[in-house]
């Protein structure tokens, strides 16, 4: 017998498809599936079957569809003879198997064991295999190309969004690309570089947050020849993680920069070592003005048609003779880089020589590092000999610096059209600030076009140059998020499939329109109800690990109040004071993590980074500091406004157990507060949430109880809700009664009417 989930689910007996018939019953074998060998409760399968609105003879029709599928799988068993597949249990039914009866768990083996081997016998980094373990490592390639055969389509696709299916497929995706990291660094190891670069361009493409993945494709692309590639390929890695997360690559990947730049031999694949000769191809190294094509398979330009058209029109007016100066600003993920390289891939066509600089996040880069690669291209350009020319900086004289960098682009220009693209400013040197604030003020001749690229605030580029750009009437380029229309567009790009108009509006509201974050919510299973993908979560994470450890733990504090916080909250919730408060955030708010906001607030960068801040509390901290976080929200400004007393009930909700008592009662006191600001039903939704807290404190008297329930009864009609009010006084009746035994006195008699 194999079970099949990866994919809709199947079912096999001796090499023959057993037919499941209606399609209930395949999602009852794949319930039973997730947890083999384990009850399911009859309960959670009506709950999988039907959802929030079961039939009334939901449980009865359980049994119907039980029946069926023990046919199915047993055909030869005597009637009323006990099932030994699907088996009956005290709480419900269980499907009993050995675990290679799972194509899941056959799967899951296979990678376990290849990785095993490819961990002992190879270097991962820099696969090489020794001829001794070269018929181990084939082996461990068929192993894992068998093993990825087995997948038809998205686990479990069956079993929908229901949590544990979820959690449970991203648990097999992630193994699933492992296996295929392990493929291609058994190719690697073989000196099959060309397929495991053509893998490896595909997996970029699906995972672009992936550090792993681009480096194994650098080194296929090294070790075939085409070292230029390579470089590109990282360049691409540092852009996608600047512009989406606003984080640099690990320092790994600095180091493989370093080794092809050096052309380090240990990069190399020995065929030698192997006995596994392979042909190198050699690639020309690429022409000035090439900027690299993106992964196949990855959506263009789409929602940014109007930004576009101005950057065309700028180079419109830069090959008629007139320098153009453009300003292109936009949050993290936003698409600056995707929409720059869209911009060079036109300029190129039209004859422009771009030359493209950034500046780098991480500290120690010499004076004007964006600028360097320009000036190279434009030596070039000019017929210099670039490795013999005059340094970019004469620190004994920075008016003569400036002088040579302006005549250099108008000599290139002269040649040919120029466009120059300088990213990521907001990290730039001063000196850079400085040279560009020249160029701005004296560049009034020649066929160029400058582009300056950096994060939201006009202050990344510093007063002078701000200034100098100004009086310059410079073309600003905001880019903002996308319109719902533009990421349904998006979504269906990266998808694949057509999103319905609720889909787009939820991923509209959570992403804010943010290109990076649609692409990464999109790549998901489920992408409307998926918890944030594990690369985000990774990233940001070490984003945060960056800061120091006492900014970073007031962070969690702080996603724990909401993406947007009030300082002196925090500082309540966090037993600090304002002044220590301040100074804890700023490297947070330095690094793009936290935005200014008015008033005493501050909020994350984007409501993804907040989720994934968020998901990084662990749950004895996160109870803990609800708990002072709703304390705080009335010592601190008291209880003025229906927001105050609302989030005052969900922070000692999200507190739970530990903080009832008090909690409880704190949320009594708001809807007496909630009573007088509204006359909507609000007190009546929050004494509800106090009797649900009330519940869970087990020194309540059944006296306080009763009084609590009186007065949500009263709350309930004057709300005219009016189930809501009899279910109360009923059970206050019960109360009364309990009560009276216990010759407890009343002050208001209760009828159960």
């Amino acid at each position: 017998m194999l079970i099949g989930i990866l994919g809709t689910t199947t079912a096999a007996r001796d090499g023959a498809t057993v037919n499941l018939g209606a399609r209930k019953t395949r999602t009852l074998l794949a319930a039973l599936a997730l947890t083999p060998g384990r009850p399911v409760p009859v309960d959670r399968i009506v709950d999988t079957l039907w959802g929030v609105a079961p039939p009334v003879s939901a449980r009865a029709t359980v049994h119907t569809y039980v029946a069926d599928l023990r046919r199915s799988l047993e055909p030869g068993r005597i009637r009323r003879s006990p099932a030994t597949v699907v088996v009956t249990e005290e709480l419900g039914y269980s499907l009993t198997l050995p675990r290679e009866a799972f194509d899941s768990c056959r799967f899951e083996d296979a990678v376990a064991s290849a990785g095993q081997v490819l961990a002992a016998r190879l270097d991962l980094s820099r696969p090489v295999a020794d001829p001794a373990d070269g018929g181990e490592i084939t082996a461990v390639i068929e192993t894992l190309d068998t093993a990825l055969g087995l997948w038809r389509g998205q686990a479990y696709a069956d079993l929908g969004d229901i949590d544990t299916a979820v959690a449970e497929r991203t648990r097999l995706d992630e193994l699933r690309l492992a296996a295929g990291i392990g493929l291609s660094v058994g190719r690697l190891a073989l000196g099959d570089h060309v397929a495991a670069a053509a893998d490896l361009d595909r997996m970029t493409a699906e995972h672009p947050l992936h550090e792993q993945i681009w480096m194994l494709r650098a080194l296929a692309l090294v070790r075939s020849g085409r070292q230029a590639d390579a470089l590109a390929v990282i360049r691409t890695l540092r852009r996608t993680l600047s512009d989406q997360l606003g984080i640099d690559p690990n320092a790994a990947v600095g180091r493989l920069q370093q080794a092809i730049l050096d052309q380090d031999p240990g990069l190399m694949f020995d065929s030698r070592r192997t006995g596994n000769p392979a042909a190198i191809p050699v690639s020309p190294p690429p022409p000035i003005g090439r900027v690299p094509h993106e992964q196949a398979g990855h959506p263009g330009l789409i929602g940014r048609d109007t930004e576009f058209t101005v950057l065309t029109a700028g180079l419109d007016g830069a090959q008629a003779g007139h320098p153009q100066l453009v300003v292109i600003s936009g949050e993290a993920g936003s698409g600056k880089s995707r929409l720059v390289r869209e911009l060079g891939r036109a300029a190129g066509s039209r004859g422009f020589a771009v030359l493209t600089g950034r500046a780098h996040r991480s500290g120690g880069s010499p004076d004007l590092w964006p600028w360097l690669p320009v000036r190279e291209g434009l030596g070039r350009i000019n017929g210099e000999d670039t490795g013999a020319a005059e340094p970019a900086v004469d620190t004994t004289d920075r008016f003569r610096t400036w002088a040579r960098a302006r005549l250099d682009v108008e000599a290139a220009a002269a040649r040919r059209p120029v466009l120059i693209l300088l990213e990521d400013l907001q990290w730039a040197d001063p000196a850079t600030h400085e040279l560009l604030t020249h160029l701005v003020e004296h560049l009034h001749i020649g066929r160029v076009m400058l582009v300056l690229i950096h994060r939201d605030s006009s202050a990344d580029l510093g007063p002078e140059l701000a200034e100098a750009l100004a009086r310059a009437h410079a073309t600003r380029v905001e880019l903002r998020g996308l319109d719902e229309q533009a990421v349904g567009a998006l979504a269906t790009a990266v998808a694949g499939r057509a999103f319905t108009s609720a889909e787009v509006g939820h991923l509209h509201r959570r992403t804010h329109g943010n290109p990076g974050y649609v692409t990464e919510l999109s790549r998901a299973p489920e992408p409307v109800t998926t918890a944030l993908p594990t690369s985000v979560v990774d990233l940001v994470r070490r984003r945060i690990a960056e800061l120091p450890p006492a900014t970073g733990a007031l962070l969690l504090c702080a996603s724990v109040i909401d993406h947007t916080f009030d300082l002196d909250l925090l500082a309540f919730a966090a037993g600090l004071d304002l002044d220590r408060t301040l100074e804890l955030l700023e490297p947070a708010r330095r690094t793009g993590v936290l935005l200014d906001g008015r008033h005493d607030q501050f909020s994350f960068s984007h409501v993804l980074v907040w989720e994934a801040v968020l998901a990084s509390v662990d749950q004895v901290a996160r109870t803990r500091w609800h708990a002072a976080v709703a304390r705080g929200i009335e010592e601190v400004g008291g209880l003025r406004t229906r927001d105050q007393c609302v989030a005052l009930a969900h922070h000692y909700l999200q507190a739970g157990y530990p903080f009832a008592a008090e909690g409880w009662r704190a949320v009594e006191r708001a809807a007496a507060v909630i009573a007088v600001l509204t006359g909507d039903g609000a007190e009546a939704g929050l004494l509800a949430d106090a009797l649900e807290l009330q519940r869970q404190d087990r020194t309540a008297s059944d006296r306080e109880r009763y009084d609590l329930l009186i007065r949500r009864s009263a709350a309930c009609r004057a709300a005219q809700d009016t189930d809501g009010a009899i279910a109360c006084r009923q059970e206050a009746g019960m109360l009364a009664r309990r009560m009276a035994e216990a010759a407890v006195p009343l002050g208001t008699v209760v009828s159960d009417n």
